[in-house]
């Protein structure tokens, strides 16, 4: 299928969302499994960190259907 030509200033915005996503839950992650102590009385450590996974996978997933359905047009 080939990829929509677009010339919206959107697809960066989106772009630019998902690729924050990704930035925050990694931190987020690296914090957590590099610095336990940290966050010694989170009794709900394992399942935030889950959520954090599947947070990051959302993002990649998301910024991969962009990148294979759609290109931004030459202006």
């Amino acid at each position: 299928m080939p990829k929509r030509k677009v010339k919206t200033d959107f697809l960066d915005a989106l772009e630019a969302h998902y690729q924050a996503e990704i930035e925050k839950n990694l931190a987020t992650l690296s914090l957590y499994l590099n610095n336990p102590i940290a966050v010694a009385d989170h009794t709900t450590l394992m399942e935030d960190m889950k959520g954090l996974a599947s947070s990051l996978a959302e993002a990649e997933d998301s910024l991969g259907v962009l990148g294979k359905y759609f290109e931004k047009e030459e202006k």
